[in-house]
């Protein structure tokens, strides 16, 4: 099996809100893949969290579960965590989707509290902790 076949393959296991979202965002989204039954994840850019944000919001994604932080060694990787519904019984799944940002004088990302309010309180600790900018756009 070719590698294009291979990922078509694990692609066809994804849910459609994930499937679709491969789709929009191409070669700027690494993933998502499936990490253990309904749990996903997937990588990106942190200029493409604003959009990938409101992608998730517009198919009905309404729960932005937490938003971890970590360094390694010399990046700081965010991690946002989304629970979301899917399949015939509607069961709730999580999608992490993670980006890796050097820690910069001034770093800026942009904040995700217009669509997800309740990340204004993950992200004033995360600006406390690395010094990381959250601006609203």
């Amino acid at each position: 099996m070719n590698a294009q076949n291979e990922a078509s393959t694990a692609e066809r296991g994804l849910p459609l809100i994930l499937r679709n979202m491969k789709k929009a965002f191409g070669k700027n989204i690494t993933g998502p893949i499936r990490q253990q039954e309904r749990e996903f994840k997937a990588s990106t850019k942190p200029i493409f969290l604003d959009d990938i944000a409101k992608f998730l919001a517009v198919r009905g994604v309404t729960k932005l579960q937490g938003i971890t932080t970590w360094r390694k060694k010399e990046e700081i990787a965010l991690a946002y965590h989304f629970i979301f519904s899917h399949g015939k019984k509607g069961l709730d799944s999580s999608l992490s989707i993670i980006a890796f940002i050097l820690p910069k004088q001034d770093q800026e990302i942009p904040s995700l509290q217009k669509i997800f309010p309740i990340a204004r309180m993950y992200e004033e600790d995360i600006r406390k902790k690395f010094q990381i900018r959250f601006t609203l756009e």
